[in-house]
């Protein structure tokens, strides 16, 4: 008798905007989430003077998730926008702490709402 593995439904983070600059990422942000993920924002921080992005409906984080925190501050901070993380979750605030790169994203002391 031979068993078959369930097919498995990708993981999906969707990104809505709340208002002008304001987007709100929902779901899994990790490697599986993170080619479709990157083009997307990094043309809505291109767009804008300001972005905000709320990441308080992921439910599940992982390294990619951090690298492409830091990708997009890097972008922001190239072509003098202003970009700010809030609602970080724990688990990405952990990744972040260990990889030593909460100074950059924001973190410390509450700048950017993300403490």
């Amino acid at each position: 008798m031979r068993f078959r593995a369930a097919a498995r439904t990708p993981p999906r983070c969707t990104l809505r905007e709340r208002q002008p600059g304001y987007y709100v990422f929902e779901g899994e942000l990790g490697f599986a989430a993170a080619e479709q993920i990157l083009p997307a924002v990094s043309a809505r921080i291109a767009a804008a003077v300001e972005t905000t992005l709320d990441l308080g409906g992921v439910s599940r984080a992982d390294s990619a998730a951090l690298a492409l925190l830091l990708e997009w501050q890097r972008l922001a901070q190239g072509s003098g926008r202003v970009l700010r993380y809030v609602n970080l979750p724990s688990q990405l605030r952990a990744i972040a702490h260990v990889a030593g790169v909460e100074e950059i994203l924001g973190m410390i002391a509450g700048v950017g709402g993300a403490a």
